[in-house]
């Protein structure tokens, strides 16, 4: 009776954690998927500039502009993106599975 009660226990928290795991992948997703949409919009800022479409001095300083707005909004995603407390993105957390 002991050892089922110790089994369901364990089986409990591992159900817990790997919800836990499947919050944390869903929070990092979309943190990755707000990135990407800047870094396609970068895309289409440099493919802009190098085509020539922008040639004149304000142009261009207007695509470098919301090139650089878009950098920094990036930069405070990687620096803010947390789950529970950890920030995800920015390289402090060393993830590791155990077994």
């Amino acid at each position: 009776m002991e050892e089922n009660k110790g089994q369901k226990n364990c089986i409990n928290a591992t159900i817990t954690d790997l919800r836990e795991g499947v919050l944390l992948v869903q929070a990092a997703d979309i943190a990755l998927k707000h990135i990407e949409a800047k870094l396609n919009r970068m895309l289409e800022l440099a493919n802009l500039a190098a085509n020539g479409e922008y040639d004149d001095v304000a142009g261009r300083k207007a695509l470098d502009d919301e090139f650089q707005l878009l950098n920094l909004e990036i930069d405070d995603i990687v620096q803010t993106a947390a789950f529970d407390g950890m920030k995800m993105l920015d390289g402090t957390v060393r993830w590791t599975i155990s077994p």
